[in-house]
């Protein structure tokens, strides 16, 4: 990462967004920083910001296997076996979806990029004997080069960031303006003067975007640069408040935000204070500090913990007034030493107890594909993830009599009987069980559109009538996701990212839904035939079921709602799980706007570099049961330690693993829901009290 100490006074051209928690002063010895505007809790999100310049940081005539498995335009990993998209002029550079390509060509990939980078590549270049940092500035040149082309106010807003050519930078522009001019239609051409301020720009200002963690080495490489300009308003200091997150292959597939940054504060800071980041990973000694700032930034630090190293006496560096912040913010896994951050605080404002680095990562998980393996040692009770459904719907057909009514239509908690409701302004049908639903819903999941469909669908003359539960049901989803679609692109591509093939029945269900819900969309909202397909067999192999309260006397639970948490569904299944889902839909404090919210718990300790897995049914059915399910609802078959076993077992007598069952496997009348133990103590110490994830149920497993 680099990034400017100072800010030009033509860097007014930044601006921060309107109330933001952040404001701009100047400080004195620094020049202008930011100071906080209000008081800031630990775990804050401040400040998350799109790069307005992205490359790759692989020279251009690199033999590097690393680079040939990222997107050459988000940048995340290529598993291995996944289908990548390749340009189609070029052919040398690999996309890891068709929309990363079709962005990619009207971007960053544009045809003049396409036809400079073939040019330069080719093998009588003049750069195949250049240094390998020549060539990866020949990358920045002609990304710079096309951003000017089609973003003039982006290249002004790159020029008000601080940094000066010396005579390295003014020799190598000279030679790459020389070289990539010559490729550039004459209206797009930077100077050779403008070509040296902002390569000197980039030097000072680009942050670097790593290759996945390892614990096992070798040292992480750089495989992407990015600049992102209201992030270089924030001044070093060697004890900073807050550090950078970037979550380019942790994000969930599709997620056209993946390359985003984003800062968060790593403890509390009062109003009128600045704000800080570290420039450099900051377990580091006084003199390394003091070296590389100097060399890569040109300033001496004189913050409060320089000041101290540099007159400290003392034998042992563990005895500086600071070492409880390192020993408590860097990170101390393997090959590592990151910062690390509290999460989010809690909805009650409350802070949170657990500090992110990272605890999950994807791999390729033999014979499954994709899947989730723990970064670090887990303990039983850890919440691994806690998400939001990106989409979600009522399980209730469209003309059933059943208990819909006494859900709110927006949350899905159950209505109290004598409970005020407030009911849809227009169709009076819907119900909301607080005034807050109702306005949500207004503008989401319940729009004016949502609502005058759903009572066309309703309508005593509609084709729907005579159609199967089923068929409504799903109906409901287009409706939902022909709304999503026009408020959120976006998600439409993290859904369609994920796995998911239509069946004849899937297709012929499409078929008739797109002709009843397509002409009721406004044309530029209206979803394909072929999308409606491919997103129906998504919900079917992805949805997560949302349950109606538990009752010990029955009848047995019933579904309520479907949703999709995308980042939720990469858990494979295993038979004997590690970790289990909770959701408090009903359970949680009035007006809460994440009851939807899915958790995903850890049920037993796992070690680093084990996968993750959760049950997709309830653990306790039998070994035939379990595989019809598997076969029927997710298409395939379950290999599973304890189905290898079950699958042969021939005595009478319990299985090995018939102690987990009794462990984890509620016991309370009509339930069988997983047990797994609360979230570990703030001393770490592990919980002895399990809870349900069914019937919510807590037992002490010492009692």
């Amino acid at each position: 990462m680099a990034m400017a100490m100072l800010v030009a006074a033509s860097g007014s051209l930044i601006k921060m967004d309107p109330g933001v928690v952040l404001k701009m002063a100047q400080i004195e010895g620094k020049g202008r920083g930011l100071i906080a505007s209000q008081n800031l809790k630990a775990g804050q999100v401040i400040l998350t910001e799109p790069p307005t310049l992205l490359y790759s940081a692989f020279p251009l005539l690199s033999q590097s296997q690393s680079q040939s498995s990222y997107c050459d335009h988000c940048f995340r990993i290529l598993p291995l076996n996944h289908t990548a998209f390749s340009c189609p002029s070029c052919s040398h550079h690999r996309f890891c979806s068709h929309n990363c390509l079709s962005i990619a060509l009207k971007s960053s990939h544009s045809p003049w990029v396409c036809h400079a980078l073939s040019r330069l590549r080719h093998s009588a270049s003049p750069l195949l004997e250049q240094s390998h940092q020549l060539q990866v500035q020949a990358r920045f040149v002609v990304a710079a080069n096309n951003l000017a082309s089609r973003s003039p106010s982006d290249i002004q807003i790159l020029l008000s960031l601080l940094g000066t050519p010396d005579e390295g930078i003014l020799k190598a522009s000279q030679f790459l303006h020389s070289l990539i001019a010559s490729l550039c239609p004459p209206q797009h051409q930077l100077s050779v003067h403008l070509t040296a301020q902002l390569m000197a720009i980039d030097r000072l200002n680009n942050f670097s975007l790593m290759e996945p963690y390892s614990p096992h080495g070798p040292e992480r490489c750089v495989k992407a640069y990015a600049i992102y300009p209201k992030v270089t308003m924030f001044n070093h200091s060697c004890l900073p408040d807050v550090c950078r997150f970037d979550y380019f292959d942790t994000g969930a597939p599709g997620d056209e935000h993946n390359t985003d940054i984003v800062i968060r504060m790593i403890k509390d800071v009062s109003e009128g204070e600045e704000i800080c980041i570290s420039y450099l990973r900051f377990n580091k000694d006084y003199a390394t500090r003091k070296r590389i700032l100097m060399d890569e930034y040109g300033f001496d630090c004189e913050c409060d913990r320089c000041k101290v190293e540099a007159n400290w006496v003392g034998d042992r560096d563990g005895d500086f007034p600071h070492a409880w912040f390192l020993s408590k913010y860097v990170c101390d896994r393997n090959n590592c030493s990151g910062t690390m951050v509290p999460l989010l605080p809690k909805d009650d404002d409350a802070p949170s107890n657990i500090l992110e680095c990272s605890f999950l990562k994807m791999e390729q998980i033999q014979g499954k594909g994709r899947g989730l393996i723990a970064a670090h040692n887990l303990k039983a009770g850890q919440i691994l993830l806690t998400e939001s459904p990106t989409l979600l719907y009522s399980a209730f057909p469209l003309f059933s009599q059943s208990s819909s009514s006494s859900y709110c239509d927006h949350c899905f908690r159950i209505s109290p009987l004598n409970h005020t409701t407030f009911a849809c302004p227009s169709c009076h049908h819907h119900r909301f069980c607080s005034q807050d639903c109702l306005s949500i819903a207004l503008n989401s999941s319940h729009s004016p559109w949502v609502c005058l469909a759903l009572s066309r669908l309703r309508d005593s003359a509609s084709p729907l009538l005579q159609q199967s539960h089923e068929l409504q049901v799903q109906a409901r989803f287009v409706v939902a996701v022909y709304n999503l679609a026009s408020y959120s692109p976006s998600d439409i591509q993290i859904l369609l990212s994920l796995l998911g093939t239509p069946d004849e029945a899937i297709l012929k269900a499409s078929q008739f839904l797109h002709s009843l819900v397509a002409s009721l969309c406004p044309p530029q909202h209206q979803l394909s035939l072929d999308l409606t397909a491919q997103l129906m067999a998504k919900d079917r192999l992805n949805s997560f079921c949302l349950m109606e309260p538990y009752s010990p006397d029955g009848p047995q639970r019933s579904i309520k709602a479907y949703a999709i948490y995308p980042k939720a569904t990469f858990f494979n299944h295993d038979c004997l799980p590690n970790a289990c889902r909770f959701d408090y839909v009903d359970t949680s404090a009035p007006g809460d706007e994440h009851n939807t919210d899915i958790v995903i718990r850890m049920i037993k300790d796992v070690s680093e570099g084990e996968e993750i897995c959760i049950s997709y049914f309830r653990i306790n059915r039998d070994y035939a049961t379990r595989k019809r399910i598997l076969m029927e609802d997710y298409r395939f078959v379950c290999e599973c330690d304890r189905c290898k076993i079950e699958a042969n077992w021939v005595g009478d007598g319990d299985f090995p693993h018939a102690w987990f069952l009794s462990k984890y496997v509620c016991d309370r009348n009509n339930c069988s829901g997983t047990m797994a133990p609360l979230p570990p103590k703030d001393d770490d110490t592990p919980s002895n009290i399990l809870e349900c994830n069914f019937c919510g149920n807590l037992k002490d497993e010492v009692a």
